[in-house]
């Protein structure tokens, strides 16, 4: 019965190799058949200089932007960015597949190319406040934020229409323990102080002029509702006093959007895109040359387009490539540390020379990278190519060369000596070599074919039979 029938090896190889078969302990006979075919690739040819994609992004003013308004841009890779507007500050991040998905998801807050309204509110003295006197703030986005004084820790919530519709209501409490000013100045530094301990302060930014007024400034730009004042019952303006002092406004331009587009995205994009300001369009050049999936607009919810407008201004191509140090062979069959060497109907990229051997680095299903070395390709150390070349270069693998398989056998697994002859592997244009060593009795349990091999890329098939 047979104690062992099996393919031990079945691989792809371009440099010398010692292929271990292990053998069954008991056996009294064994056969070991050795099947070897050249499969060293065919010449790559028309491997042309590799072009890098330009999208631009063409904003709106800032007033004419829609909060969410995005624009999705593609790396050679396949990997997308999201840049987003929010052209107040007060806005929210898109929630489509692609924003979510995005490899960088990049805010552009356009408050600081606006102007943010200021409110001042005058406050009076303790004794001429009454209960439930307030005063209402509002966002560019129309929340509104009501503030009301309590004179008595008993005091009640106003029961006016403007404050029960607030979405943001704050208890100021000037009795007891908490306040024990008497005047329009401690009135005014007691609002302050609690406000700025609330979630008004995400909203509002408050300034006290220690005079009994606060400038109450919008973190976000744009025109608001004005500031309003109420007594308890809506039934009058109560005893705060409010007032415009700076309208808020959206006024930025193409051109300043453009600026803010490209520091906020800073060094998120370095080394993936290098980024041109236009004054009308924000230009995104690909650091790495090929093709790649053509930038879109989105809007907040991806269903349209939104405000944005996303062009390719230069199609990417696939080929040599100075960013990605690698030349693009669609589908290759290149095993890393194949030797090749290349030819050009122009000049090659800065970095590779003609007549020279070089050690193939498989980056990917469709792109290889050159090294100096076989160390440096196993350690994935690549040639530093720094243009593109001109004219069409080609990649051909060195012919097999010198290429022998020897069966060995160890008592040690150190010392190794012949088992029989070695044979001499001479099949070009994937015809196969097929060799059978015969060993008649027992004599070792380690055995091994030991592969001769310089140049070329072999395929072996080592299957063993033990009885």
């Amino acid at each position: 019965m047979s104690k062992l029938n099996k393919t031990l090896i079945n691989g792809v190889f371009n440099e010398a190799q010692n292929l271990a078969i292990a053998a069954p302990y008991d056996y009294s006979a064994l056969s070991v058949q050795g099947v070897f075919t050249d499969t060293t690739p065919d010449a790559d040819t028309g491997i042309v200089p590799g072009v890098a994609e330009v999208s631009t992004l063409t904003p709106d003013t800032q007033a004419n932007t829609v909060n969410g308004d995005q624009f999705i841009v593609y790396d050679r890779a396949g990997l997308h960015y999201s840049i987003w507007l929010n052209p107040t500050g007060e806005g929210v991040a898109p929630t489509g597949a692609l924003y979510l998905s995005a490899t960088a998801q990049i805010e552009v807050d356009l408050t600081a190319i606006g102007t943010k309204e200021v409110s001042t509110i005058t406050a009076e003295a303790l004794a001429t406040l009454d209960t439930g006197d307030y005063f209402v703030v509002h966002t560019p986005g129309g929340d509104s934020h009501a503030v009301y004084v309590a004179k008595a820790g008993s005091d009640a919530a106003p029961t006016g229409a403007v404050y029960v519709a607030a979405e943001n209501k704050y208890r100021i409490p000037l009795h007891g323990d908490y306040f024990t000013g008497t005047t329009a100045i401690h009135v005014a530094a007691e609002l302050k102080e609690v406000l700025d301990a609330t979630g008004f302060a995400t909203d509002f930014t408050i300034v006290d002029n220690e005079d009994g007024t606060l400038s109450i400034t919008c973190n976000y730009a744009g025109d608001t509702a004005a500031a309003e004042v109420h007594d308890a019952t809506d039934s009058g303006a109560g005893n705060f006093l409010a007032a415009t002092a700076t309208p808020g406004a959206l006024g930025g331009t193409v051109a300043s959007v453009c600026d803010t587009i490209i520091t906020a995205c800073g060094s998120t994009l370095d080394g993936i895109f290098t980024l041109a300001d236009n004054t009308t369009n924000v230009g995104f050049t690909a650091v790495i040359e090929g093709a790649t999936t053509n930038a879109v607009a989105k809007d907040e919810d991806e269903d349209a387009a939104g405000t944005i407008t996303a062009a390719t201004t230069a199609a990417g191509v696939d080929g040599a490539s100075a960013g990605g140090d690698d030349f693009y062979v669609s589908a290759h069959t290149y095993e890393t540390g194949t030797i090749v060497q290349l030819s050009t109907t122009g000049t090659l990229p800065a970095g590779l020379a003609t007549v020279t051997d070089y050690y193939i680095i498989d980056k990917s299903a469709d792109r290889i990278q050159f090294a100096t070395t076989l160390a440096n390709a196993k350690a994935g150390t690549a040639i530093d190519i720094t243009d593109t070349g001109t004219g069409n270069s080609t990649v051909t693998a060195t012919a097999l060369d010198s290429v022998s398989a020897t069966l060995q056998h160890s008592d040690d697994g150190t010392n190794w000596l012949a088992t029989s002859s070695t044979q001499t592997i001479d099949a070009p244009d994937n015809n196969a070599d097929d060799f059978i060593w015969e060993v008649a009795t027992r004599g070792a349990q380690r055995y091994r074919v030991a592969l001769a091999h310089t140049k070329g890329q072999l395929t072996a098939r080592i299957t063993a039979f033990a009885y």
